[in-house]
């Protein structure tokens, strides 16, 4: 028991240290509309109810966040209370938090305030989950809310709304009463955001309607659970179910029609300015073949996942670019020229590659004179010496990151040349992307050739595997990304310029013109 006791205790505190920083983002309803930090957003996401299930999807889950970002999305749903299959327990028999699933909500919470993303959390899957306590009555269902808002209160977590029944199952299977639910959690703090989610009458204290709840005038509506109107059976009936298989089948597949059918729904809410978060069996299937917290390919039984409807919201609404928080310097395009002093970042995240011993950072550095603004950066620790064996470079965006907020004014191709500092062949590159994601081996990756050696160089040269270094902006705002590739490389400034024939030297152009987010 004392050692049961030292465990509990340990993963407590591995609760507080995953929670620092907390609480950047808040998710508000005014009216009919949805808000994150005052600005009006349409939430568009996925369903990940099972994202607690194990480490391993936990982990899944934080690394593609900026992946569905790029792809335009700011929203992504997690349950305490396993869903279909998953049967996670989030919630200890007396309706306390189970200390290790919190702490992986933590950490997706967390994660997703850092980009400025949104998480509904789910309390209650009743349903024939394994992970419902049948001993519960409407007093213990009451306190699992009331525990799940409390602590949401108490590590500053409000970039979520809570739904607190998913589809009225616990209200249908053991007459929980829904409105006691949402006052109990209201009770501990009325300014948490609680959605109601059964077919039912509005509930007074309800902030929003979501899935089975009907939309209604004076309050906001989001599809928390999209799928396809059309699948043979229905989605969740007989087209993903076989009864006495204890799993999905047709995990990620979509015949055209589905597809259709998808894309159709998704853009009428969407462009009536509903929410809307798609679900399906291959985010949400188990062991042995999910969850898959990623968007794999495009709905084929040889190419199962989601990526095809993925695309249909990038290309129609653009990758997803958070408010900015008060004091974010957003530099100004002018001319075809933006430059940006490397130092001058307004977002740092830190990570560690795969094969590497520590984590990986960006850090200020000003021991190599000739620099240009007050400093530069440079990936730290420099881990592997020239000629030294060592895992590869990351040839993704799993490295190290900066990102600046940058506005476009004059639309059209940009050029992309860095300023940089090698010490050899072995911290003699990087890379460069646009709103959120690198595409492997896409344009601003490996960009290397920074010779000679130990002297500031302008290079815009890119190994012959990855494509030229330019890149098409749209007007208006975009985040500039500096990824990892070889630890020690040294980053001064880094240039978009329309001019095709414009070769920077010396410092280069002048830093561009800044504003401040007040």
């Amino acid at each position: 028991m004392k050692n049961l006791n030292n465990q509990i205790m340990m993963v407590l505190f591995l609760v507080v240290c995953s929670i620092l920083h907390a609480g950047q983002y808040t998710f508000t309803v005014q009216g009919e509309k949805t808000f994150l930090n005052d600005q009006e957003i349409v939430v568009k996401g996925l369903r990940l109810s099972n994202a607690l299930i194990s480490e391993a999807a936990t982990e899944q889950t934080i690394a593609h966040l900026d992946t569905f970002k790029y792809y335009g999305l700011n929203t992504i749903s997690v349950f305490f209370m396993g869903s279909r299959f998953g049967d996670i327990k989030g919630y200890n028999e007396d309706a306390s938090l189970n200390p290790v699933y919190a702490d992986r909500m933590a950490r997706i919470i967390k994660a997703a305030d850092q980009r400025g993303m949104i998480v509904l959390v789910g309390c209650l899957y009743w349903s024939n989950s394994k992970a419902k306590w049948e001993s519960w009555q409407q007093k213990d269902a009451n306190k699992a809310v009331a525990n799940t808002v409390a602590w949401l209160k108490e590590y500053d977590f409000k970039n979520v709304f809570v739904d607190v029944d998913n589809e009225g199952m616990a209200h249908r299977g053991k007459g929980f009463d829904v409105g006691e639910l949402i006052r109990a959690g209201k009770k501990v703090n009325p300014e948490c955001v609680i959605a109601s989610n059964y077919h039912g009458g509005p509930i007074p204290e309800e902030d929003l309607r979501i899935h089975f709840s009907e939309k209604i005038s004076g309050k906001p509506y989001i599809e928390s659970e999209g799928t396809p109107h059309n699948a043979p059976g229905k989605y969740w009936g007989t087209y993903s179910k076989i009864e006495g298989y204890y799993n999905y089948i047709n995990i990620g597949v979509y015949t055209y029609e589905m597809k259709r059918n998808q894309i159709k729904v998704s853009k009428h809410h969407f462009d009536n300015g509903d929410g809307y978060m798609l679900a399906s069996t291959w985010l949400q299937c188990v062991e042995p073949y999910g969850p898959n917290q990623r968007p794999g390919g495009y709905g084929y039984k040889v190419d199962p996942g989601i990526r095809w409807w993925l695309e249909f919201v990038r290309d129609h609404y653009g990758p997803y670019i958070e408010p900015p928080l008060p004091g974010t310097k957003i530099y100004q395009e002018k001319n075809g020229v933006l430059c940006v002093e490397a130092e001058n970042y307004d977002k740092k995240i830190d990570r560690k590659p795969d094969g590497f011993e520590n984590i990986h950072s960006w850090q200020i550095n000003n021991d190599k004179k000739g620099y240009s603004g007050s400093g530069f950066v440079q990936i730290m620790p420099d881990e592997y010496c020239e000629g030294c064996d060592g895992p590869s470079s990351p040839r993704d965006a799993s490295g190290a990151e900066l990102v600046w907020r940058i506005k476009v004014s004059t639309p059209g191709t940009y050029y992309i040349w860095v300023r940089g500092m090698s010490m050899g062949g072995e911290s003699n590159g990087c890379h460069i992307g646009v709103d959120g994601v690198l595409p492997y081996m896409g344009p601003g990756s490996n960009m290397s050739g920074f010779r000679p050696h130990h002297e500031w160089v302008w290079e815009n040269k890119f190994k012959p595997e990855s494509q030229e270094p330019k890149i098409f902006l749209k007007e208006g705002d975009h985040t500039l990304h500096l990824w990892q590739r070889d630890d020690g490389f040294r980053c001064d400034k880094i240039l978009l310029v329309k001019d095709n024939q414009y070769r920077p030297s010396d410092h280069g152009p002048n830093e561009s013109k800044m504003i401040i987010v007040e």
